[in-house]
This record gives structure tokens, C-alpha cells and sequence, in this order.
């Protein structure tokens, strides 16, 4: 189900934002996803060039994905940080964006996702606030 495809794309295209993170990732380590991991860059590349392409010309922002404590769903944490996050990592640099790295201030935080993969109530605060913090202290830069 790539995000292309989902109405929260067409309705995030639609809303013409000023500023975009984009949090991919975790759905893509689970094995039937990750085995196309060779579209992995292209598709992040071609979501990227999507919002760039926008009236408000958006600031846009990359963010590691988060750790997964369990293999929920077949989502495999191994694949998140030793094959989805330098694929990020590669693409933040290749396209000139910022990298919010949510994995690293998660890490050790198990409490904060009940089911091993979802941030709970106050997992999403962190996350929040971590988003918040980093982009507002870039564009004070």
C-alpha cells in the first residue's frame, strides 16, 4: 500500500502546506515490502519531488523512523536501521534536506509503544516535541 496511493497523500498535497516531514519507513521493513528495497530511494525521491513541487514551496523535512521493540506485523527492526535509515540518510543528503532523527531519542524507550511498533499517547508527545524542537531551532539558523 504505498503512501502514493493513499487519500492522506492526495489530502496532504491538497492542504498546500508550508512545512512537510515525511516518516517512512517502518512498513517497509516487513520482508514482502522490503524485498523491493531497490524502489525504496526512487519512491522517496519521487514523494519528495511531489511536495517540492507545491505553490507554497514547502520546507520539507526527513525523519528516521523510529525503533520497533518487537516484530509486530513482520516489521523487522534490523531492517529499519541497517537498511531503511541509511537509505534516509542517503536521500536527505543526495536531496539538500534536513534529517530529524527520531530512531536514536527513542531508543531505550519501549514503555512509550504498547504494542512494540505504535507510539502510545506520550510516545507521540516525545515525537511531537521532538519534531517541533528540531525544525523550529533550524529555522531560527
Amino acid at each position: 500500500m504505498p503512501y502514493m496511493n493513499e487519500q492522506a497523500y492526495r489530502d496532504a498535497l491538497a492542504f498546500n502546506p508550508q512545512i512537510v516531514t515525511i516518516k517512512l519507513g517502518t512498513n517497509d521493513s516487513k520482508p514482502y515490502n522490503w524485498k523491493e528495497q531497490e524502489h525504496f530511494k526512487k519512491d522517496l525521491k519521487t514523494l519528495i519531488e511531489s511536495f517540492r513541487a507545491l505553490p507554497a514551496k514547502p520546507q520539507i523535512w526527513l525523519c528516521l523512523p523510529v525503533p520497533a521493540y518487537g516484530h509486530a506485523w513482520s516489521i523487522n527492526d534490523s531492517v529499519i536501521y541497517n537498511g531503511v535509515i541509511p537509505y534516509i540518510k542517503e536521500v536527505a543528503q543526495e536531496e539538500n534536506l534536513p534529517l530529524i532523527d527520531l530512531n536514536t531519542p527513542m531508543q531505550g524507550r519501549r514503555q512509550y509503544f504498547p504494542d512494540t511498533i505504535h507510539p502510545n499517547e506520550e510516545g507521540q508527545q516525545l515525537l511531537a516535541e521532538l519534531i517541533f524542537q528540531e525544525v523550529f531551532a533550524k529555522k531560527k539558523k
